[in-house]
């Protein structure tokens, strides 16, 4: 069991400072110690030096960009050794939007760990999720505004954009429930886009829709839809 930081009320987190009631040394808090127990049936915890904080640090990246070349070089040479959490309904590997115990999965990281062959998973809770999209919208919006050399408008930001957002999942060109997947590649996933494409990415001419409406949208003229429509239409078209 985890003894929690009585400073905050919480677990301590790498870098916490000894709490008021310990023996204060200068050291911050590393890590737990899971494999052995103290005599009061707490974990035992690794203190270090805050000299050695930066240190540990710039240790643990130079690890993490290890484990994440190695991955990268088994997926190229040898990809059958990498172990994934598997869908156990499926027995295929996750795919974004699945949830699992009310945790939605978020894909795969771009690392192995210590074992050298296990791809750990993220999942996330619905609103970290949520969060997740609003903050990788902005981020594409302010990627393609650059391209195209114009100056995104400060008004277009993540709360903005979650502001425009269905409460109610529903996307206002179909009709028909989003919910968020595979990125584009599933149908009824959300996304963003500019009403008027002359108009850019500001504020006022965005909106949210499923990926199938922004598809058939494209980046065509209102009167082209229209005359694809007449066409269809005058065809008994089905679809």
């Amino acid at each position: 069991m985890k003894r929690i930081n009585p400073d905050t009320g919480k677990v301590f987190i790498a870098g916490d400072p000894r709490p008021r009631g310990d023996v204060q040394d200068g050291k911050v808090f590393n890590q737990y110690n899971s494999s052995h127990h103290q005599k009061n049936g707490y974990f035992s915890e690794t203190w270090i030096a805050s000299s050695s904080k930066e240190k540990l640090k710039l240790a643990r990246a130079e690890a993490r960009q290890r484990q994440r070349l190695l991955k990268a070089k088994l997926e190229r040479e040898n990809p059958s050794i990498l172990v994934y959490e598997l869908n156990p309904e499926t027995g295929k590997k996750y795919i974004k939007g699945d949830v699992v115990d009310g945790m939605y999965f978020m894909g795969y990281l771009n690392h192995v760990l210590e074992d050298g062959v296990t791809v750990p998973s993220r999942w996330a809770t619905f609103k970290s999720m949520h969060s997740y999209h609003m903050s990788k919208a902005i981020y594409n919006i302010k990627t393609r505004t650059k391209k195209r050399g114009e100056t995104l408008d400060p008004r277009v930001t993540k709360d903005y954009l979650d502001s425009i957002f269905p409460k109610d999942y529903m996307c206002p060109v179909l009709g028909y429930k989003m919910e968020w997947g595979e990125d584009d590649g599933k149908l009824n996933s959300p996304t963003v886009d500019r009403i008027d494409n002359s108009k850019g990415y500001v504020y006022g001419n965005l909106l949210w829709m499923s990926s199938r409406a922004n598809m058939t949208k494209g980046n065509h003229k209102l009167e082209d839809i229209k005359k694809v429509i007449e066409f269809l239409e005058k065809n008994n078209y089905k679809g």
